[in-house]
Formats: structure tokens, sequence, C-alpha cells
């Protein structure tokens, strides 16, 4: 009982020690929040993080010194959130108030329910707002979406999607960066297929490089349509020919391992000697449907896999220079 006593007597003095902590961990929170996202915000309670039973207050307050705030703002519109962080200089403070005005807007703002509709009009689905991670002060707009499959207008979009970010952030600079799920279609051969599930997680533009965020989702939708074009039937286009294909999703290599990033692939299998114009004319049927970013890989006998885009064939010499 005495060393219970003695725990818990401890406990009470360290707590009673980290009030100064709290104290400059809710100036620091208020700080940032008015940095990055323009709002007046008071922390109404905080606590240290992991806080529950006395055990783990005692463990917590030995190995970390995180703190949980809770927030509200002090303009006409009331958004409670949560602010995650320490007084490390080094470490920016996280928090939901994206998520949380996202809530709020859907509930009270008809113009922005507005966008959210014509985003669901535009083939998406279990549209999220979410505060993504940060290395500095600047709000991070992450938005969360599936995908029906149908053909999407991407100007129309980026435009909605800045258009939502605007009424949370308001004149604020911020990032912006998506994560996307839907189901493809596997296409193993003419006879076959399945289906899987694939995440598109884009990496993080900032508002005046919306161009460029354009241009990604542009060719990430182009291969999810490339890849629902590839039908069984399609597929059988390509037996005319003596070819025999199979499509699926790639995941493309990028140093941001957050990151990923599909392109639309093909194998075409030959045997040798192959006839050049039965394999020009297969190149053609890619090309015709519009996929011209696909990647190609011809797998000839003894020679393995060689790659090339489907828009770098267009003639017999190009066959001979690429594979």
């Amino acid at each position: 009982m005495k060393k219970l006593l003695s725990v818990f007597i401890g406990i009470m003095l360290l707590s009673g020690c980290s009030s100064d902590d709290e104290e400059r961990f809710s100036r620091n929170a208020e700080s940032m929040m008015k940095e990055r996202y323009g709002v007046e915000s008071k922390v109404s309670s905080i606590k240290e993080a992991g806080a529950g039973s006395i055990f783990v207050i005692l463990v917590a307050w030995m190995v970390t010194d995180d703190f949980e705030a809770e927030m509200v703002t002090e303009d006409e519109h009331v958004i409670k959130f949560t602010a995650y962080g320490n007084n490390d200089e080094n470490q920016p403070i996280d928090d939901n108030f994206i998520e949380k005005k996202h809530e709020y807007l859907l509930k009270h703002d008809g113009a922005y329910k507005q966008t959210i509709q014509s985003l669901k009009n535009n083939g998406l689905d279990s549209i999220e707002y979410d505060s993504g991670t940060t290395d500095g002060a600047a709000a991070h707009v992450h938005i969360k979406a599936s995908y029906d499959g149908r053909t999407v207008d991407v100007e129309r979009m980026v435009n909605d999607f800045n258009t939502g970010a605007r009424k949370i952030v308001g004149k604020k600079h911020y990032e912006i960066s998506l994560s996307l799920s839907t189901t493809v279609k596997t296409m193993t051969s003419s006879d076959y297929d399945g289906s899987e599930n694939a995440h598109i997680y884009t990496p993080t533009y900032a508002v005046d490089s919306l161009d460029e965020f354009k241009q990604k989702l542009a060719q990430q939708f182009g291969a999810l349509h490339a890849q629902k074009t590839m039908t069984q039937e399609f597929l059988a286009e390509f037996e005319k020919y003596e070819v025999t294909a199979s499509s699926d999703l790639k995941k493309v290599e990028h140093e941001d391992l957050t990151v990923d990033l599909y392109e639309h692939h093909v194998r075409m299998y030959v045997q040798q000697p192959y006839n050049a114009d039965s394999l020009l004319k297969a190149f053609e049927l890619l090309n015709k449907a519009g996929m011209e970013d696909t990647t190609v890989s011809l797998s000839l006998d003894k020679t393995g896999e060689i790659v090339c885009k489907a828009s770098d064939i267009q003639k017999l010499a190009d066959l001979e220079k690429c594979y």
C-alpha cells in the first residue's frame, strides 16, 4: 500500500511539473492554427498523449512529452478540433481542423454541399477533406475518395477540389494531395478476367502548382480508363494478328514511398519468326483506342521482354528500333 501511495504521489508531483510545458504547447498550438488556417482558436483542454490509467500516465511522462489539445475556434463558426504534438520547434503540430471544418460545412453551407455534389457527379464518392501531414506551417488539404470508373473531367474536378479547399482554409496558402480507391479489372487473357482493388496516392502539390496536379490526375485516370477498356472482346482482337495479349495496372516507382501511382501496361506474346505487319496492326489497336501512354512489353522467344510506349510504334521502322 505504501508503494502504491508513493507512486501516486510521484505521479502527482511529476504532472504538476509539466504545467509549464502544457501552457507552452497551448500557446504554440494557438499560434500555429492562426498561421496555418487564419483562424483564432483557444485550447479548451489539454492532456499528455496516451493519458489514461495511472500506469499509462507514468509511462507517457517518462518516454514522451507529446500533448493532445482540444481546441475551439472563436469566430462566428464554432469548430471543435484537436491538435497533437510537442514543444520541439523542429516538429510541426498536427491537427484535424480540416476534417472537422469539412463536416461542419456539409451541415451548414449550401455552396459547399453543391461543390461536393459536383465531385460526386464527376465520378467520385465517399469524399472526405482531411488534414494531411505537413513539414511546416502551410495547411495540407488531403482529399480521400472512391472512384466509380466513369470518364471524368479532370479540369472540373481539380477546380472543385480548390473551391472546397478555399472554403476551409480561406485565402491561406495550402498544399493538396489525393488518395483514391477503386476496383479494376485484371485481364490476363481473352478468356479470363478478375478484379482487384487499386489505391492511388498522389504526391503533394502547392496550390500554385495545380496544373501539375491536373496533369498527374489525368495520367492516373487515363490509366484506369485504359484498363477498363481492355475487355475480353478487345483482347480477342489481338489474336487476329497472331498476338496473345494481357493487361494490368503496374505500379510506378517513386522516390516518396508514401506515393502510389500506376501506369497501364500490356504484355504481347508472339512466336518467332513474327510477322511485322501483323504486329504493327496490334499496336494500331492500342493507339486507335486512345492508349498512347500505355507501356507495352513484347515477349519474343529467347529475347525476354522489351518495353516501349504504344505511341512510339507507328510504323515498321519503329518496331525495329524499339524491339
